[in-house]
Parts: structure tokens; sequence; C-alpha cells
């Protein structure tokens, strides 16, 4: 059995080999106003674990805050569903499951995914299947999009002097995104790990 000086040692030596551990930069987009664009759900922000462009892991809380505020709202009754088959126990008329499947709750980016909109309950509604897929729910142009820091970031431009931090569930400003853009634009920012640098732009996590 090695002796505690050993043991020391070893363990002296493994943290000086570790690799660091990399943190990506959690950024993203959120409609500045999210109630504009949703009438039941209202639970806002974010953790800082969320980013622009990732998959939803908030359906409970997103779900919770619907039924919370569903009372105070008058539901619109079910279309006519397309009738299916017959239960052999109670005689009952059941519902066509391919037109059923349309009215399934779903979470939603406002500002989608693949627009770098954030997994943050500020970027989240519920919309019927079919909503979520058939293109009629309004969404918010560049003008009502906020660019958003879910942990706080320190921005810096080594050649200019440029230094500003932006605290969690911040808004980037107008000079914050310009230094995103030399960096190589916010989907390379979401891609980089907190520290790294392009184009004189360091982005850190702080």
């Amino acid at each position: 059995m090695a002796d505690a000086s050993e043991v020391g040692k070893n363990l002296a030596n493994f943290n000086t080999n570790a690799a660091p551990v990399q943190r990506r930069i959690h950024v993203g987009k959120e409609p500045t106003n999210p109630d504009a664009w949703r009438t039941v759900t209202r639970r806002t922000g974010s953790t800082t674990a969320h980013y622009g462009g990732g998959d939803f892991n908030i359906h409970a809380g997103v779900g919770n805050s619907n039924l919370a505020n569903g009372p105070g709202v008058v539901p619109n009754a079910l279309p006519n569903l397309a009738a299916g088959l017959i239960s052999d126990h109670s005689n009952n008329r059941l519902l066509d499951r391919a037109a059923a499947s349309n009215y399934e709750p779903e979470v939603d980016h406002i500002v989608e995914a693949q627009n770098l909109g954030s997994n943050s309950y500020s970027n989240a509604r519920i919309l019927s299947k079919s909503e979520n897929t058939n293109g009629t729910a309004a969404r918010p142009g560049a003008g009502a999009i906020s660019t958003v820091a879910h942990h706080s970031i320190r921005i810096r431009n080594t050649n200019t002097g440029y230094d500003h931090t932006v605290a969690q569930g911040g808004a980037l400003n107008v000079a914050d995104n310009a230094e995103i853009t030399t960096f190589g634009g916010l989907a390379a920012v979401i891609g980089a790990n907190s520290g790294d640098a392009q184009n004189n732009v360091q982005i850190d996590e702080v």
C-alpha cells in the first residue's frame, strides 16, 4: 500500500497535469418583451445553463406557468375532430389518433432555435403541435429581439481597449453586439469556450 506522502505526490501530479475545464459561453436571443408573443405562459428568466440554439429542458416549468395562469383565461373549444373508432368497453366514440395529435401541447422557441433563440423561460411558450409546425404563430422581428447573457460575461477588445461586463440576465448593448460581430458572430460565440479570443476580442464568463 502506498504511504500518505506518495498519495499526496500522485494527487499533486494529477492536479498539475489535469486539463482545464472548458466552459461554453451562455448567450442567446430572446424577445425583448416575451409576453407580447404569448397570452397565458408568463415565466421569464433563465439559468446559467441556457444558451442560444439549445433544446428545451424546462418543459415542466413552462407547463406549470401555463397552468397557473390558465384559470384566468377562457379557452376556446376544440374544433370538431374527426371521429375515430368505438371503445369495446364503453361504446364511446374515440378521437382519430392523427387528428388528435395536432392538438398535443409543445414548448416552442419564440425566437427559433435555428436563429439562435435561447432555451430559456423568456423564450418559451406553449403551442399545439399543428401551430408549432404550420407557421401561423407570430414571431418577433429583429427590432423586438435582444441578445441576452445567461451567465455574466466580460467582453474585451485588446486592440481598441473596449471592456464591458454584462450581468447575468442582462441584454447586450449596441457596442457589445458590435464586438460579438468582430469576434465572428453570435453563433461563433456560442460555440466558443470562456476565455477564447478571435480578432482581438476575448469573451470570458465571470
